[in-house]
């Protein structure tokens, strides 16, 4: 049974580096009979590591407010607004400035991390 196993891997972290969207093709040449299955794997994403897992307030995501001298313990790096990096965070109305000292919401590491893929998988009949 395992060697009717058919394996294809692009790595396009190099080829995507700084896009937002970056289409990426991979054509299979080969007849696969089913049921084919299709894997992704993340690089450098360490989700195990004890300053990651660390990182978050189980109360502000709860549900309670939570002022900046509550998060500072649990939530390091991601403590204020400022610490997101993105310049001037508006609220959800789209108009209110946050104030950049105020605590993030939510704050640390787990809830701002998100691999955000497409993907798209598209079957070719060729006709002989």
């Amino acid at each position: 049974m395992n060697a009717q196993i058919q394996e294809y891997t692009k790595q396009y972290d190099v080829e995507c580096q700084g896009k937002t969207t970056c289409p990426i093709q991979i054509t299979v040449e080969e007849k696969m009979t089913g049921p084919v299955f299709f894997y992704y794997a993340l690089d450098n994403f360490y989700q195990n590591h004890r300053r990651y897992i660390k990182s978050r307030s189980d109360t502000q995501l709860s549900g309670t407010e939570q002022t900046v001298n509550d998060i500072k313990t649990n939530c390091d790096p991601i403590i204020t607004n400022a610490d997101l990096g993105f310049g001037d965070i508006k609220a959800v109305d789209g108009t209110t400035l946050l104030d950049p000292s105020g605590p993030a919401t939510p704050c640390g590491l787990i809830a701002w991390s998100v691999f955000n893929g497409k993907f798209q998988l598209f079957f070719h009949r060729q006709e002989r």
